[in-house]
Parts: C-alpha cells; structure tokens; sequence
C-alpha cells in the first residue's frame, strides 16, 4: 500500500519581523580593483504568512501558501539594488506529494511573485551622474523533487 506518512493539516499563519541589518552592505565591482560600497541602511519588515496543507487521499498531499512582506530599503536607494531588485513583496506558491511504493516521493511546486515596481528619488549618486534607478521585478519558479527516505 502506497501512503502518504503527513498527517492532515489545517491553515497554518505566521508573523515575522525580519531584521534589516541582516544585508547591511551592498558591494558592486567597478573592474578588477576598484569596488563601491555602500551602507544601504535596510529597514526591517514585517512579513505576513498563511499556508495550508490537506491529505486528499493515502498517496496525495496538496499544498497552497501566501506570503506579504513590506520593502526593505527606500526609493532613494534603488540604485544600490540594481543587481538583485528585491521588490516583489508578494507571492502565492502551491505544490503536491504523491507517494510512490517503498516510502518514496515525488513532490512539485510553483511559485509565482506578483509584480512590483519601485521608483528612485534621487537614487543615482551624482558622481555617477545622477538621476533614477527604477525597479520592476516579478518571478515564477517551479520544482521538482524525488524523495526516497529510509
């Protein structure tokens, strides 16, 4: 008999403050030596969680989520995050487990952050001539994995 070994489940939520001193610094390379960096003086935020888990049946798991979480830096320093634009503040991921014979797995996920866009105040420093470094930033991801356990 092939079973799922979770347990049903009902919503789960959680709230947690996420420290902004975690990525204090932002380093970007102009070339081999010469490198800027900046404190970029994150904020801390709060971020918002409810996720929900349900066995259908012995051999499927099902599984949906929400996550909301505020900005971390200010418009004024969209510059700084130009590498890695961290400004989706919302996302909606879902997967599923199937359970195959002998206790192995096969999970799959999907994730899809909706669209943000940050604006820059003043956000490129004048020595690099100035203006706005505007952000627009959103993701889908999907997973999966093969679990076998002992």
């Amino acid at each position: 008999m092939v079973n799922v070994k979770r347990k049903r489940r009902w919503p789960a939520a959680a709230i947690r403050r996420v420290p902004g001193s975690v990525n204090s610094n932002v380093f970007i390379c102009l070339g081999v030596s010469a490198c800027l960096a900046r404190d970029r003086n994150p904020h801390d935020i709060t971020a918002e969680k409810v996720g929900l888990d349900y066995k259908l049946s012995s051999k499927l798991m099902l599984r949906a989520g929400h996550n909301h979480s505020g900005l971390p830096f200010d418009a004024s320093q969209t510059f700084f995050n130009l590498l890695a634009p961290a400004v989706v503040q919302q996302h909606f991921s879902a997967g599923a487990t199937w359970g195959l014979p002998n206790g192995k797995e096969i999970n799959i996920a999907y994730q899809h952050a909706f669209a943000e866009t940050v604006n820059g105040a003043n956000s490129i420093p004048a020595s690099f001539g100035g203006g706005e470094a505007n952000l627009r930033m959103h993701q889908n991801s999907v997973g999966v994995g093969f679990w076998w356990g002992r």
